[in-house]
């Protein structure tokens, strides 16, 4: 019997500039993928005796992802910053939205390598390693993300996605427009869409970390309020608040960082 697991580990301070997260899911026996939206492009391998192990790109996504997953598939997945795709991957990052590509397309021959260490990866600090074994003479040749797209980030994610773009810009002492052409050309995103998704995902986390949040309340007592952020998580995840509480208490985690 298959029981879902979800871990991740923090890459170390090299890396961080262009990578967020190494993560990992084991899916269960329902067949079911939780992967909460994070606004992300994943470098992926899928572990199954019936899926090739390619290394593919993922997302981000903002609907519900179309993942080739079976109970019993171990998925391993190393987080791009969100507004360092362009670096790593040499693409626009609009090209990379909700769509699932092979990653020989971007990375070439390393996509290869690197699939198969992964493949062969017995735990989430094996994937971590993968990463960092691959990626550690890349990175010193790659140019640094835009810091002022960096910064948003790191403000919407303080606000957890609730925060309005005047109000960004006033903290950040900037004009809205110059917030939203440079944050659109570093992540493909208007800074609105990705805050949509972050309380999304922040919603997701603090549930699956047993926090008491609006999704909870809902699933727990069938409350008829925040209608719009339903419609809003609906939409990104395919899931009603009580289908995603009830995977989420399923799910046993290792180490899981927001």
């Amino acid at each position: 019997m298959f029981t879902p697991l979800y871990a991740e580990r923090t890459p170390n301070e090299s890396l961080r500039p262009w990578f967020l997260r190494v993560w990992g899911y084991r899916v269960g026996e329902d067949g079911e993928l939780l992967a909460p939206p994070d606004g992300c492009t994943s470098l992926m391998v899928m572990v199954h005796p019936d899926l090739p192990g390619h290394l593919h790109t993922s997302g981000p996504w903002f609907k519900p992802p179309r993942l080739p997953v079976a109970p019993g598939t171990q998925v391993w997945g190393i987080r791009i910053q969100p507004h360092a795709a362009r670096e790593v991957l040499s693409t626009e990052p609009e090209q990379l939205h909700d769509q699932l590509h092979s990653a020989d397309r971007f990375l070439g021959a390393m996509a290869h390598r690197m699939a198969a260490d992964i493949h062969a990866a017995v735990t989430i600090d094996d994937v971590m390693a993968a990463l960092e074994r691959h990626f550690a003479r890349v990175v010193p040749r790659l140019p640094l993300p835009d810091q002022m797209s960096a910064e948003a980030i790191r403000r919407i994610n303080q606000h957890e996605g609730v925060v309005e773009l005047d109000q960004l810009a006033q903290e950040m002492d900037l004009v809205p427009r110059t917030i939203v052409n440079r944050f659109t050309k570093a992540t493909g995103m208007h800074p609105r869409d990705f805050a949509m998704v972050r309380r999304a995902f922040y919603t997701c986390t603090g549930t699956l970390l047993g926090r008491t949040t609006w999704l909870s309340q809902l699933a727990e007592r069938g409350e008829t309020d925040h209608l719009d952020l339903v419609q809003e998580f609906l939409e990104l995840t395919g899931r009603s608040p009580a289908e995603f509480v009830m995977l989420a208490r399923g799910t046993t985690q290792d180490i899981l960082r927001v």
